[in-house]
């Protein structure tokens, strides 16, 4: 690269002194470097008359590639030096992470998956992490929220469980072990419902219990966008209370005066636009 900028040099100055003089460099040394690059090209570069110089056809040519060249390598060594430019790092709900990671595995980000709005918040507060991805309607000083999605909230499992349900009240309830919002949507669901199950099974984790679910273990309080596929399969229903809609909220949180606020916004634009809110067309 340092050859080029030797060559440009001259070709713009048409002086090997003049070039030597404005790089602080001997005249003898910008002379090696202009011979040092014909040699690799293979052709003269320039035809040589005592102290004048011109160039060549070859050197005319070559000319356009050296600018182009050096002004490519001037963009990509300043966007890598660039200390404003990061990875972004995201802390949050693992359901809804595992969706981010999966539709938009292009994303250069770094998340953790913390199901607790509390220690989230806490994590952006104190710039632990640059995003916070929470269930519910948190709104602090400093902090600006921008919702994703709302999905309803159902009792929901198989054909057969949901028929034993409807006809004998025998209800084996699975459990979502979760703190915080997600928590609180769930135990209101469960009291403005009225249900009383005769047995309970926690999981702590939501796979196990879309897995649980599925192998007819029992029926589950959960949000439609985590069953979205398997309700529009058939391989799970929804038990319907008519007289009861609730629905959760999922959104993302950053500090109002974070130093990658651009690239932040333009982040959290590009996921809005590519994941899909599945809970909107379950009805």
């Amino acid at each position: 690269m340092e050859e080029l900028y030797y060559f440009v040099q001259v070709a713009t100055l048409l002086s090997f002194s003049q070039v030597a003089q404005s790089m602080g460099v001997s005249q003898p040394a910008v002379s090696q470097k202009i011979k040092s690059l014909e040699k690799k090209m293979g052709c003269q570069l320039f035809f040589r008359f005592g102290k004048r110089v011109m160039l060549t056809p070859e050197g005319k040519l070559f000319l356009a590639y050296a600018e182009n060249a050096i002004l490519a390598f001037n963009t990509i060594s300043k966007t890598l030096t660039d200390k404003t430019i990061k990875q972004l790092t995201l802390a949050g709900d693992e359901h809804f992470l595992s969706i981010l990671l999966k539709t938009l595995s292009d994303l250069d980000v770094q998340a953790i998956e913390i199901t607790n709005s509390r220690q989230v918040i806490e994590l952006i507060e104190n710039d632990t992490y640059d995003i916070g991805v929470l269930w519910g309607n948190h709104s602090l000083p400093g902090l600006h929220r921008v919702e994703l999605s709302s999905n309803r909230l159902v009792l929901a499992g198989s054909k057969r469980l949901i028929n034993t349900y409807r006809t004998s009240g025998t209800l084996h309830l699975i459990r979502y072990d979760v703190a915080g919002a997600y928590k609180n949507f769930l135990e209101n669901f469960i009291q403005t419902v009225g249900l009383t199950p005769t047995r309970v099974t926690t999981y702590n984790n939501l796979n196990l219990i879309k897995k649980a679910m599925l192998e007819e273990i029992g029926l589950a309080v959960i949000s439609t966008d985590i069953i979205y596929d398997e309700l529009h399969d058939g391989s799970l229903e929804i038990c319907e209370f008519p007289e009861t809609t609730l629905s959760i909220k999922n959104a993302m949180i950053y500090k109002q005066n974070h130093p990658q606020i651009d690239q932040i916004t333009t982040l959290i634009s590009k996921i809005k636009q590519s994941i899909k809110t599945k809970s909107q067309i379950v009805k």
